[in-house]
């Protein structure tokens, strides 16, 4: 319920509540970033895309709009800063481009009669390479490569030629400082691409979790600054992937690699002090480790506020803080003084109220139009 900022003075929580323009977020928030310009960014699952400016604390909406330049859906599975300073919008049906200082979104769909459009509307992942083209990962439709000076896509699948990929469905991408681009897959496990994007080898992990789940499903990868890569798995735990030979090795993470090792792999993040924070689905909180100093314990500031929730996301603040996101709630946590600020309290379902209206002279249209303009998020009469 609003913004919500806890102050750790080492006996206790301090909590105190900021303005209530942040009832406004709403839906289980799947992604996050941050821009130069000091706003959080909030991709929903259900309620489109959200702005927090974080000096005012004001918060805008941006819902699904049928006009073409509107957003273009309000299932939101991705977001991310290109280098350009665009936002680029992954949804459940297409890519929205948002223009900021134009307050407008260019969208990307796929046309049947296009063979250089969007081979799958359903996007789970958006990469900018170094050379600002775009790729995108589908939900069974492969890759999608769209180059910097064009609008048109380019698609890489399991029948495509001359290189084909191991799966169809394309999760986490990210390159490394030779230029080479990695993917993770739901079936086929990791796979690279050199930089003429034409030679691919592909890295099957033969391993088990501990409860006997396959490991192919890859959830996460990520790259430290040793350029090391690490896989985080469903099922299968977090693992680091030698790029030269192609072997696995289990995170080893003393009296927690159990509870890991059989986790759903959610988010991965290596702060300044090369110390490492790692949660994952059905491991209640966020665990931090150092290679040289073992695991340690989740500060308890961490652990009494992630009591009962769900972690979906980590990620670098631009001053170093960690940003933990759950499915109801966005904390930031300064690991240099240990303060930990609650934002953007979303209400629990047992809060949430259904009203069931009948009236044979009001259309859903209308009807929802005069509820957002209520909420301050639409103008009355828009449908």
């Amino acid at each position: 319920k609003g913004l919500h900022r806890l102050h750790f003075d080492g006996k206790r929580l301090i909590e105190t509540v900021a303005p209530k323009d942040l009832n406004r977020v709403r839906g289980t928030i799947r992604s996050i970033v941050e821009d130069p310009n000091s706003n959080i960014w909030l991709g929903s699952e259900t309620d489109g895309l959200f702005r927090l400016h974080i000096p005012s604390q004001h918060v805008e909406h941006y819902t699904y709009n049928r006009s073409k330049k509107g957003l273009i859906h309000y299932s939101i599975r991705k977001l991310l800063i290109g280098r350009n300073k665009r936002l680029l919008i992954g949804t459940q049906d297409g890519i929205s481009v948002f223009h900021p200082e134009l307050g407008t979104f260019d969208n990307y769909q796929n046309d049947t009669q296009d063979p250089h459009s969007l081979s799958q509307n359903s996007v789970y992942s958006l990469y900018e390479d170094e050379q600002e083209s775009l790729w995108v990962g589908t939900y069974f439709g492969g890759i999608n490569l769209a180059y910097a000076v064009e609008t048109s896509f380019h698609t890489l699948t399991t029948n495509s030629s001359p290189t084909s990929i191991p799966h169809n469905v394309i999760r986490p991408i990210l390159e490394d400082s030779k230029r080479t681009l990695w993917f993770g897959t739901e079936a086929g496990g990791v796979f690279s691409l050199d930089s003429t994007f034409r030679h691919m080898r592909t890295f099957p992990n033969p391993t088990r979790g501990f409860v006997g789940s396959r490991s192919n499903f890859v959830k996460i990868l990520y790259l430290d600054r040793r350029e090391r890569l690490w896989v985080g798995s469903s099922g299968g735990g977090l693992y680091l992937l030698d790029k030269n030979t192609g072997q696995y090795q289990a995170a080893s993470l003393g009296v927690d690699t159990l509870q890991i090792r059989n986790s759903n792999i959610l988010a991965l993040y290596q702060d300044r002090k090369d110390r490492y924070w790692v949660c994952g689905e059905g491991y209640n909180k966020v665990l931090s480790f150092s290679e040289t100093r073992g695991t340690d314990r989740t500060p308890a500031v961490i652990a009494r506020a992630l009591a009962n929730q769900a972690v979906v996301q980590l990620t670098e603040g631009s001053d170093g803080s960690l940003w933990i996101l759950t499915t109801t709630t966005l904390f930031n946590y300064q690991i240099d003084t240990g303060v930990l600020r609650r934002y953007l309290q979303i209400a629990a379902p047992a809060q949430q109220k259904t009203i069931h209206i009948y009236n044979s002279n009001v259309t859903f249209e209308r009807l929802l139009a005069v509820i957002l303009h209520q909420l301050g998020v639409g103008q009355a009469g828009d449908t």
